[in-house]
């Protein structure tokens, strides 16, 4: 039986390897080269299988990407 960690039942490092392609905390800052980058893209798809990859997306990331997004939201209507 694997003792690897998991994120609601995905594997900690694919949802560590998402956070980084999406620019999610902590991997949001400047020095983060492959946020968006097709490439790294590829080797994660090769790396994980595209239908994982969905899954993990739409269980995980999008929630917090939208959470991210309401966030910022929110700063933006206090400063403006």
């Amino acid at each position: 039986m694997s003792k690897e960690k998991m994120v609601k039942g995905f594997p900690k490092q694919l949802i560590d390897d998402l956070k980084i392609l999406h620019g999610l905390p902590p991997h949001n800052g400047g020095s983060n080269v492959c946020m968006g980058d097709g490439y790294y893209a590829m080797s994660l798809e090769r790396k994980w299988g595209k239908a994982m990859i969905d899954k993990a997306t739409r269980a995980v990331i999008e929630p917090m990407q939208n959470e991210v997004d309401r966030a910022v939201a929110a700063v933006e209507r206090k400063y403006r």
